[in-house]
């Protein structure tokens, strides 16, 4: 049994952001890629890193995607939920409607590099286990 008095913050979450192409929250992530004077850490980090990983990213899945491709380094995600009611703008490829399943999720990422050279496996893990990654030298479409 524990002795003392604790106060645990009420936690709070971050706000969801889409980083739809023309957003505001695209153009500071893209900013903070190459200049940062507010937090040179992370503008030094994303610049040096050699890659760019999201293991269960939640709502960050696209923000992993699109560091890859403006920085032109290799990512990977493994996507777990999907979020179609915050993201809509995230169109399965196969049939053009917001995605709803972590495979249309899938499929949305991997449609996001040019020549489809964007690679996919199954981890051999329980629950969320499909990868989706892309070396550098792919680029993204327009």
């Amino acid at each position: 049994m524990a002795h003392g008095t604790f106060n645990v913050p009420y936690p709070i979450n971050e706000p969801v952001l889409s980083y739809a192409p023309g957003s505001s929250e695209r153009a500071a992530l893209q900013a903070a890629y190459t200049a940062s004077p507010d937090d040179p850490t992370l503008a030094a980090l994303l610049l040096e890193c050699s890659a760019i990983v999201g293991l269960h990213p939640d709502q960050a899945t696209g923000a992993v995607v699109d560091a890859g491709l403006t920085l032109n380094k290799p990512w990977a995600t493994v996507p777990c939920c999907v979020f179609p009611g915050s993201f809509p703008e995230r169109k399965a490829p196969t049939t053009g409607r917001t995605a709803r399943t972590t495979e249309e999720l899938v499929e949305h990422r991997a449609a996001r590099v040019e020549d489809g050279r964007a690679r996919r496996g199954v981890l051999r893990c329980d629950g969320a286990n499909v990868a989706v990654w892309c070396d550098a030298e792919a680029g993204r479409k327009t």
